[in-house]
């Protein structure tokens, strides 16, 4: 009957398969033996790529208990602290201190491109806006306007943005 024929081939596969799950491994060999986590662990902490990485992380370590990572670190949050209020002539002068001790120091570079960058955007429309308040015969404002621009770029002679804030301030005079 149907009915027999599959539990006898049931049976069959089961029997098969618990002598297989069974079987001893004595006839493939000795099992070769498997590493352990902390066997693992210790081949990696006596290579000798972690000495490496161990004794740079302790000449990090050493570099930032000297006085000169404290002034370096210092200048870098004055710099931050005075780019994110908008004084970026401050903020760059602070970077350049860090960049004068540190030459290396990635973020003190990406903030002093920043900071110029910015603070060449507010000259500019500084100048653009005391233009507007000459056009407007708004000439208070105007003078106001060109003496910032001139108080910002002092001590830059050559500066083409020095010379057109001198000749509006002269013409709103």
């Amino acid at each position: 009957s149907p009915r027999v024929k599959f539990y006898g081939i049931v049976l069959i596969v089961g029997a098969l398969f618990a002598y297989f799950m069974l079987s001893t491994s004595d006839s493939k060999g000795p099992r070769k033996p498997t590493m352990q986590y902390n066997d693992v662990a210790a081949m990696r902490l006596n290579s000798q790529e972690e000495k490496d990485l161990a004794s740079k992380r302790e000449a990090i370590v050493q570099q930032r208990q000297t006085a000169s990572y404290a002034r370096v670190e210092e200048n870098f949050k004055k710099g931050m602290r005075e780019y994110q209020l908008g004084n970026f002539a401050r903020a760059r002068d602070h970077f350049q201190l860090v960049l004068r001790d540190q030459s290396n120091h990635v973020l003190a570079q990406r903030y002093l491109y920043l900071s110029r960058v910015r603070f060449d955007e507010v000259v500019k429309s500084k100048i653009k806006l005391g233009q507007m308040y000459y056009s407007a015969n708004n000439f208070k404002l105007c003078v106001s306007q060109f003496q910032q621009v001139k108080d910002m770029l002092q001590g830059r002679d050559n500066d083409t943005n020095l010379q057109i804030a001198d000749q509006m301030f002269k013409k709103c005079s």
